[in-house]
């Protein structure tokens, strides 16, 4: 009969986690149309794209996801209340997004001229 013994070895077949890293210039498509056809947007996406990839800002989203908004209707005595309760990572990311002008951006009126032509 073989004996079978712990083995403490770091698995070799897993991906490193994604953290710390440019989520503009690591898509290279992204990246080219970019240049291509919105050249004044390059530096702004490519800092946004460093906060977005950061390992904190990874987290939060994670999180963001992971607990969704809750809505609760009613009070425990039965009275009409509808409150929606919000995990503090949705906070968090919705104030990235308007510092950072993500939540309006579709409204700008430079990027639908670079967009449209």
């Amino acid at each position: 009969m073989q004996s079978h013994s712990k083995v403490d070895a770091v698995p070799n077949n897993q991906v490193p986690e994604l953290k710390d890293y440019n989520l503009y210039l690591t898509d290279p498509a992204l990246s080219q149309l970019v240049k291509k056809i919105a050249p004044s947007l390059q530096n702004e996406l490519t800092t946004k794209g460093a906060l977005l990839g950061l390992e904190n800002t990874q987290r939060l989203a994670e999180d963001a996801n992971q607990y969704p908004p809750e809505l609760h209707t009613h009070s425990r005595t039965g009275e009409r209340i509808d409150f929606i309760k919000f995990h503090p990572a949705w906070h968090q990311m919705m104030a990235l997004a308007r510092r950072n002008g993500i939540a309006n951006r579709c409204f700008k009126t430079h990027l639908k001229t670079h967009l449209l032509g």
